[in-house]
């Protein structure tokens, strides 16, 4: 699908949606699956997941960032045609996470929205809903029911906030915190069932 960009004002391009996601290797995602699944399993529903995430919405530039770097041409092939990959950059997760705003803000782009690919279910509405909440002071969260986030918005370059514990830390921060509705994410076997559960006993999506 090809891509559209905000035309923005100055060197403002719009807002940007960088969906975070792993090549899809058994024995290197979705582990915690294992058993009763096996390896090539869970690897296989992992890359489900990353082509039903990865939407390219109107008006907003759509990246994937995709780890390890000798897997991109693996991700590559999981998404839909005309949407850019890069690697990411950085030791750990949330190093990469911070370097991938960073990217984008200096390109130009707000808000820059970060989105896993962990929780299959979630809406495109979500990442609408997150740029339309983002602004200078802000920090967007999209709670999962595992304690984490399956989205992180900013308008602005915030690197002091720490994106392993960013609502807590934003508080600390006096930023003001928007939250999204929860939503389900995919660790252990018990969540693939739940997942499963509230598709009506449809089973994963592939």
């Amino acid at each position: 699908m090809p891509q559209t960009e905000s035309p923005g004002q100055g060197s403002r391009r719009g807002a940007a949606v960088a969906f975070f996601a792993k090549a899809p290797r058994k024995g290197i995602v979705k582990t915690r699956l294992c058993p009763p699944l096996r390896p090539e399993e869970a690897a296989a529903l992992y890359g489900t997941w990353v082509t039903a995430s990865v939407v390219a919405l109107p008006q907003v530039r759509t990246l994937v960032y995709g780890w390890p770097e000798d897997g991109i041409e693996e991700i590559s092939g999981l998404i839909p045609s005309g949407i850019e990959v890069r690697r990411q950059v950085g030791e750990d997760l949330f190093e990469r996470m911070a370097a991938c705003f960073a990217e984008l803000f200096a390109e130009g782009h707000s808000p820059v929205v970060i989105r896993g690919t962990d929780s299959p279910d979630v809406p495109p509405r979500r990442i609408e809903e997150a740029i339309a909440r983002a602004a200078p002071g802000r920090v967007v969260i999209g709670p999962d029911h595992g304690g984490g986030y399956y989205l992180i918005a900013l308008s602005e370059p915030r690197p002091e906030l720490r994106l392993d514990e960013p609502a807590a830390h934003a508080r600390e921060l006096g930023l003001r915190l928007e939250m999204l509705a929860e939503e389900r994410d995919v660790d252990e076997f018990a969540d693939l069932l739940a997942l499963w559960q509230g598709r009506g006993g449809r089973g994963p999506r592939c």
